[in-house]
């Protein structure tokens, strides 16, 4: 029983996450924004490989040894696609000082690199078709940006989208 009713929550997520919203977040299964503490089952990444853009695989433990930050977005949700500029000028400000990572939820790869070429993000971009993710970091809904520490350490769960200035400021207040 616990099986089956693990396997709707995910399909419910996955359909909410995907449907795409006005409203300042897509709703993954709950409404709610603002920055959430670290999802303790999330106290550190998850093992999960998952496929970049660039066709290879890769794991959050490829990207240790610099801060992280790592957004889960989709085309199909407005906010996601309001805050792409702002994660773009903030990965341009910090160089390679912080890591980049944006994470498309649900949308074909045509559909994800499309949306990358037209909105000019340069960081790196990789693909969570069903979803899996953005629930082990906590994240309830569509913009969800982790901030992860050099270690692999979860520092910080944010649900919502940012702008330049809060996520500067969030980078600043953790990794100084």
């Amino acid at each position: 029983m616990g099986l089956v009713l693990g396997a709707v929550a995910t399909a419910t997520a996955a359909f909410l996450i995907g449907r795409g919203s006005g409203d300042s977040v897509a709703h993954i299964d709950q409404p709610g924004t603002g920055t959430a503490p670290a999802a303790s089952s999330a106290a550190t990444t998850p093992t999960t490989p998952f496929q970049r853009f660039d066709g290879r695989f890769a794991t959050f433990a490829d990207y240790r040894g610099k801060p992280l930050v790592v957004n889960f977005w989709s085309t199909t949700c407005a906010p996601c696609v309001k805050e792409m500029p702002a994660l773009q000028q903030v990965h341009q400000a910090e160089g390679d000082r912080i890591g980049f990572l944006g994470i498309d939820v649900n949308d074909s790869l045509d559909d994800g690199t499309a949306f990358a070429a037209k909105t000019g993000v340069t960081y790196d971009l990789a693909r969570d078709p069903r979803a899996e993710l953005v629930p082990a970091f906590g994240g309830t809904v569509l913009p969800t940006t982790v901030l992860i520490a050099a270690d692999g350490s979860v520092a910080e769960t944010h649900s919502g989208a940012l702008t330049a200035d809060e996520l500067t400021a969030a980078i600043r207040a953790h990794f100084g």
